[in-house]
């Protein structure tokens, strides 16, 4: 299953890299992966932070999932312009 999240993280931050042309942005995902990541270790019983965890590792992997949608989606739009 590791290998799995890591595959689809790496293909991620490396179409957010290539899109945005700046390490910047996937940067700034990979520390919310690794903050999300971290903070669901930590065995805290507390409901309301664990509902504040689950609900961030949700807006994380979500924008996971745009950035790569919107990567893909940017590069067929540039494929089409250029008749590749």
């Amino acid at each position: 299953i590791q290998v799995g999240y890591a595959f689809v993280m790496g293909c991620a931050l490396y179409a957010s890299m290539r899109i945005s042309g700046t390490i910047f942005l996937p940067v700034v995902m990979h520390a919310l992966w690794d903050f999300s990541t971290f903070t669901a270790k930590t065995g805290v019983a507390t409901e309301g932070l664990q509902l504040g965890i689950a609900l961030f590792l949700f807006l994380t992997v979500l924008l996971t999932l745009s950035v790569v949608i919107w990567a893909f989606w940017q590069l067929r739009r540039r494929r089409v312009a250029f008749g590749n």
